[in-house]
């Protein structure tokens, strides 16, 4: 039931990061992926991959590509991801930090063999495969990090802004807030969208909070941008852990 819930809500966030028009180093995220690696330690390689084939089926959809090679290409990456973890018997960060690298590169360059295979033009080059790695591989970061709380907004949204600041800073562990900032000197007027006033209400259009995009078609969320609380959740926090290490050791040491 856990995995299924995270697999929709990973879901939800790819589809939001492809269809908001962000950047396209931020947009080449797949959080899908990061799903097929939390499996990594579950199951064994072989229901991995099956994890990997839906994980890259639905990547498929979402970026409107042909359904099929991402769907290969994540089965290939599962089960790689999978044998290395049990075979170097991974954990903890490490686990989480090669994982969502190797899953993710591992993906990439299968889904462009197979591409080239078939005689189908990709829709990006290297330089596409490498930011979905690095960007993958910067979630991986996040959640390896044990991210307790975890956000975005846009700076239209100040109050909602304010508030989940306030949430970060004061939640026991690591937080994370993405902030969606417009940039009127560039982008804007590189692509015609107005001055700042008119960029930051554009936001208030395009963006929709995580507990609508739960039951909105992904027609709906074509353009949209998911904002809200992504994970609140109570982890083990760095100093206690450590402190608690200590206090193990010097018990045995006494002892």
């Amino acid at each position: 039931m856990r995995l299924a819930a995270a697999f929709v809500a990973a879901l939800l966030l790819q589809f939001g990061l492809t269809a908001s028009h962000l950047w396209w180093v931020l947009a080449a995220c797949q959080p899908l992926l990061l799903v097929v690696v939390a499996t990594a330690r579950r199951f064994d390689p072989v229901a991995v991959a099956w994890c990997g084939l839906a994980a890259g089926l639905a990547s498929d959809g979402v970026a409107e590509r042909i359904i099929g090679p991402g769907g290969i290409a994540g089965a290939v990456a599962g089960f790689a991801v999978a044998l290395v973890v049990r075979r170097f018997e991974m954990e903890g960060p490490l686990y989480w930090i090669v994982g969502s690298l190797l899953v993710s590169a591992c993906s990439e360059l299968t889904w462009m063999l197979l591409l080239v295979t078939l005689g189908v033009r990709p829709d990006h080059a290297f330089a596409g495969v490498l930011a979905t790695v690095v960007m993958t591989g910067a979630a991986g970061l996040v959640v390896a990090a044990g991210a307790s709380f975890v956000a975005r907004s846009t700076v239209y949204h100040a109050k909602f802004l304010e508030r989940v600041i306030e949430q970060a800073l004061t939640k026991k562990g690591f937080s994370l807030v993405e902030i969606l900032s417009p940039c009127p000197t560039a982008y804007g007027k590189i692509n015609k969208k107005g001055n700042g006033a008119q960029l930051i209400l554009d936001q208030k259009n395009q963006a929709v909070r995580i507990e609508q995009a739960k039951s909105m078609p992904p027609e709906k969320l074509q353009g949209k941008i998911v904002i809200g609380v992504l994970a609140d959740r109570e982890l083990p926090e760095y100093i206690s852990t450590y402190e608690k290490i200590i206090s193990q050791a010097q018990k045995r040491y006494d002892g």
